[in-house]
């Protein structure tokens, strides 16, 4: 399956276009005049959020609350700033969130890769771009959750008319398998 995350960089606040295998399945929008960020995801016709992101209070190392529609709170925390590794748990599921070098972010769950994704390296008027390749059970709502928080993570360029990203040169916890395809 491929999902398809677009930042709208015009919005007051963070908006997002979301497209699941070419058709419109969610939008996002972050909320205005928060201290911490608070990132909302409704499906396309819908008004009640699907689920809420939380920033915690933190120093360093980035961590978030996934609030489901059943109220089910899912802990995003950083495992190493550095190399950029985040883990999620969800009931005996562990998520782990690999970033590699250049643009591209890994998603593992209990030790197997479900799905990656890449940024656009040259974004013109508009706001990021994310593209994920996952399989096809894969749960939907929090592969764009990661990608948001990680969104939220690397910071926002709203004022900029265009941006070059030539993404982690630095440490990573895990090598990006190329030969990876999605089920």
């Amino acid at each position: 399956m491929e999902i398809i995350v677009a930042q709208k960089k015009i919005a007051i606040g963070g908006k997002y276009s979301i497209f699941t295998n070419g058709q419109p399945t969610h939008k996002a929008s972050r909320q205005l005049l928060q201290l911490l960020a608070k990132i909302l995801l409704f499906e396309s016709s819908g008004v009640t959020p699907h689920l809420i992101i939380n920033r915690k209070f933190t120093w360093l190392k980035p961590a978030y609350d996934i609030t489901k529609k059943d109220h089910q709170v899912l802990a995003f925390r950083t495992k190493s700033f550095w190399k950029r590794h985040y883990q999620c748990r969800s009931n005996a599921d562990i998520y782990d969130i690999y970033r590699h070098r250049g643009l591209k972010y890994s998603i593992f769950k209990n030790n197997q890769q479900v799905a990656w994704w890449e940024k656009s390296i040259i974004t013109w008027f508009e706001g990021d771009s994310y593209k994920i390749i996952a399989n096809d059970d894969c749960d939907v709502d929090l592969m764009i959750s990661f990608c948001l928080i990680i969104d939220n993570v690397s910071g926002h360029h709203d004022t900029q008319v265009m941006t070059i990203n030539i993404g982690n040169i630095g440490f990573q916890a895990k090598k990006f398998d190329s030969q990876w395809q999605a089920r």
